[in-house]
């Protein structure tokens, strides 16, 4: 893992606002083992403005440093890791949180259990986070989000699950969410990625063990790099209705970020504020 103790900048994209625009943006980070993806949005005007792709940082106080730099007047940050599950609303407590995890997943020491609501699904997301980093997160006045959880609030309301059957992929540098809608949410789950044919191989796997139809079903992505593409160019032979999640189009991009911006960036933002 490259960590540093300032934020090093890998790629940037798009243009500072004004400052006035400035005070009506937000901002959403996606933290994973290789990178840090922040992406801010002006509310006013419904439209992304800058796109970064940052080294990990040693610690979060670099993060509240991002916030005053681009005068974001709130930052959340969705922590990817394998440590989730979907449960139906009213199944758990917050009280059995901890209970519920530890069976589904197995036990883990020094992990903070939080949950997010999706209330389109009538559905909760119960997942961990390490115990240290939540902390600190929050101590700086971020908010903690899970990119399943985004993935899923997005899903929910903008591709009409309730009346059609679609599978969608949400794909991150070393593994992907993946998530069956037959009338509502029907079946979620997480993989590892360690080699190209991953995605392909649990995509089919998993679709072949559901009984649902490769050739007439719609199959969506969304991407956190550009990289991540090529991982799906195998799946493109078996399923005819492979297509990337578009972005609503009530929102728009910055022109110079129309190219450029993963979408997996833009709608883990956009899901933002779906579970405020």
């Amino acid at each position: 893992m490259n960590r540093s103790t300032t934020l090093n900048t890998i790629e940037h994209y798009g243009s500072s606002p004004s400052k006035e625009a400035a005070s009506l943006c937000s901002g959403v980070a996606v933290l994973d083992v290789h990178h840090l993806t922040v992406a801010s949005f002006n509310s006013s005007t419904n439209e992304f403005q800058e796109y970064f792709v940052f080294d990990v940082p040693e610690n979060t106080s670099s993060l509240k440093e991002l916030m005053n730099k681009l005068q974001l007047k709130k930052l959340y940050v969705a922590v990817q890791n394998n440590q989730f599950t979907v449960v139906p609303t009213g199944v758990i407590t917050p009280e059995n949180n901890t209970e519920y995890l530890n069976f589904i997943l197995g036990e883990k020491r020094n992990q903070k259990e939080s949950s997010m609501v999706i209330n389109n699904l009538t559905a909760n997301l119960l997942y961990r986070i390490d115990q240290s980093v939540f902390k600190d997160l929050t101590k700086n006045g971020i908010t903690v989000l899970h990119p399943a959880g985004s993935a899923l609030a997005y899903h929910s309301v903008f591709n009409d699950d309730k009346a059609h059957h679609a599978v969608f992929l949400h794909i991150f540098d070393e593994a992907f969410h993946i998530y069956f809608f037959k009338n509502g949410l029907y079946h979620s789950n997480s993989f590892k990625i360690t080699s190209d044919a991953d995605i392909a191989y649990y995509t089919l796997y998993s679709m072949e063990q559901l009984e649902i139809s490769v050739e007439d079903t719609p199959v969506h992505y969304t991407v956190q790099t550009s990289k991540q593409l090529n991982q799906l160019d195998s799946l493109k032979n078996y399923l005819p209705k492979l297509a990337p999640i578009e972005l609503d189009t009530s929102f728009e991009l910055n022109k110079d970020l129309q190219e450029t911006l993963p979408n997996g960036v833009g709608i883990t933002l956009l899901s933002t504020l779906l579970c405020e």
